[in-house]
């Protein structure tokens, strides 16, 4: 902030000795080549920088205004004809018979949504958000990313629960099929914030998404609209697929908890990891990780090590307990309609055994079998052999050797795929329990 003052002789200068009339901030200007949405289109957003910017939105949520949600909520309603009135009126661009199916499915999910909006509004997690938090929106300086550019000009539009101000980043990386980077906030944000009540509130993330999508879709159009004929043919081109991924986004998929156990430096959080983006609906599975729990139950960071009496048999029961939890909610807000996946990792058999909280009855499927090596598994492996091929010396200090890991995971992942692949939708479908277990025999 730089004053404005006036001198003794009656001028006015900035940052002057006189009185104080006036403030003014003093702007610095960013690289704009630097903005996340040049990045994505240079393939420049990795999974360390996606990290830092559910941190930052994080960050930020935590400290803005809280905000009464009924006319937030209220609004949500006109959102839906806006977009439904603007689509009906460009038949060329957007397909009729779509439109009709997107705002019948917008109606429903947000009409068994609203009790859910309502308690959340309740609990002050209707904010003053950015309101327009897209990639275009978040700079790099730095290193870090930083929000800038937020809705000023309404309160209302600014408005919304803090959720539906992630939705708009979560969209613009599924967009962009970014969905590993988007996977990853989505999973880093509700570690920061730990609110139970946000596990709740992922059950409305499709309809937020699709939302989102669909208000992109419709101001894209607009500007299609008085676009120079150069530039039109993109914009309406950008309209169609925002649409399209509005319309794929408000459909439900259907329910699954996959379990994924095996001994310490097996791999089971690189393989959750890599599985939790190809779980649909977009932008993929909840990922509940025992040690990361446990760590946090003893107010520790997830880099910390822990003292032994945190892995004694009452700590366990406490963390395996708070999992279930977890997972619970996320899945009774799946009965809303749009339903959520969630993968829990933890280590050793006995575990996986105890962690399987749901009724057997509830599992319709085989087990699936994974071998993966995770190289970060220093000091848990003696032997310099890999255990994988048993021939090959290793180059570092995991269970298996480069190769064994390459042909590993991905008979994991093919396995896995054939297990968790897209079925019909079965509404107030039981979620299903898999299991995937990790080893490196």
């Amino acid at each position: 902030m730089i004053p404005v003052t006036r001198e003794p002789n009656g001028a006015l200068r900035l940052g002057g000795h006189g009185d104080v009339v006036e403030w003014v901030v003093e702007m610095r200007r960013f690289d704009e080549t630097r903005t996340l949405d040049r990045l994505a289109d240079d393939n420049a957003i990795d999974l360390a920088l996606a990290d830092k910017l559910a941190r930052a939105v994080a960050a930020t949520h935590n400290r803005i205004p809280v905000l009464e949600g009924a006319p937030w909520i209220a609004a949500l309603s006109s959102y839906i004809a806006e977009n439904d009135a603007a689509f009906r009126a460009n038949p060329d661009l957007f397909d009729p018979a779509q439109t009709g199916s997107l705002d019948r499915d917008s109606r429903l999910a947000l009409h068994r949504l609203r009790p859910l909006l309502a308690a959340r509004g309740a609990d002050g997690m209707v904010r003053r958000g950015h309101g327009d938090l897209h990639l275009g929106n978040v700079a790099l300086l730095d290193g870090n990313p930083v929000l800038f550019d937020a809705v000023e000009f309404s309160p209302l539009i600014a408005a919304g629960d803090v959720i539906y101000d992630l939705a708009f980043l979560l969209m613009d990386l599924a967009d962009r099929g970014l969905s590993a980077a988007a996977n990853v906030v989505l999973n880093r944000y509700l570690a920061e914030t730990r609110r139970m009540s946000d596990l709740d509130a992922v059950a409305a993330l499709p309809f937020f998404m699709s939302l989102r999508a669909a208000i992109r879709a419709n101001v894209t159009a607009s500007r299609a609209a008085i676009a120079s004929k150069p530039d039109r043919a993109e914009a309406r081109s950008s309209a169609k697929k925002y649409f399209a991924l509005a319309c794929r986004l408000i459909r439900p998929a259907p329910p699954v908890l996959v379990g994924i156990g095996g001994l310490s430096g097996t791999g089971k959080s690189q393989l959750a990891a890599t599985l939790a983006p190809e779980l649909a609906p977009a932008p993929g599975a909840i990922v509940l990780r025992s040690d990361v729990e446990r760590k946090a139950m003893q107010g520790r960071r997830e880099d910390e090590r822990l003292p032994p009496h945190a892995y004694a048999p009452e700590s366990t029961a406490r963390v395996y307990a708070m999992l279930v939890e977890k997972a619970g909610r996320v899945n009774r807000r799946g009965s809303l309609g749009h339903r959520r996946r969630r993968i829990r990792s933890a280590t050793g058999a006995r575990r996986v055994a105890k962690r399987g909280a749901s009724p057997r009855r509830h599992v319709s499927r085989a087990v699936s079998h994974g071998r993966y090596g995770d190289p970060r598994g220093a000091g848990r492996v003696a032997s310099g052999r890999c255990l994988g091929c048993r021939r090959s010396r290793r180059a570092g200090p995991g269970a298996l050797c480069a190769r064994a890991q390459r042909l590993a995971v991905d008979r994991c992942l093919r396995r896995s795929r054939m297990h968790l692949g897209a079925r019909p939708r079965t509404p107030g479908v039981t979620p299903e329990l898999r299991f995937l277990h990790t080893s490196t025999s």
